[in-house]
């Protein structure tokens, strides 16, 4: 995170990044002919048999880990298609980039450096 938060460019790469994996997702479920749910536990299933070949990568694993993420709660909403998991996504995506804007650190946590 930025020393006192993130700024709105900030605030929406990673919200663009799980938007983009889900259309991604979106079009290899319709290439394969797989449901939305299908294609959301596939990839799931996916993510964590590969995981723990990245565990030594620090910033692999927990990249995956928020893509994982991502999709559970977009299955959590029990879309019945691929229009109501993309509702969901955006849903998702858009929470996420105001909760990323509101995060603010008060000038008290933020140690002083000194100039002299």
């Amino acid at each position: 995170m930025p020393p006192s938060g993130f700024n709105t460019v900030q605030a929406k790469m990673i919200p663009d990044f799980l938007a983009s994996c889900w259309t991604a997702l979106r079009a290899e479920g319709t290439t394969l002919g797989l449901t939305a749910p299908e294609a959301l536990q596939k990839e799931i299933r996916n993510i964590d048999a590969i995981v723990g070949e990245f565990e030594s990568r620090s910033l692999v694993a927990p990249s995956l880990d928020v893509i994982r993420r991502f999709y559970d709660n977009v299955l959590q909403g029990e879309p019945s298609d691929y229009d109501e998991a993309a509702k969901a996504a955006q849903y998702l995506v858009s929470c996420l980039r105001t909760e990323l804007e509101a995060i603010h650190v008060p000038d008290a946590v933020v140690p002083q450096l000194s100039t002299g």
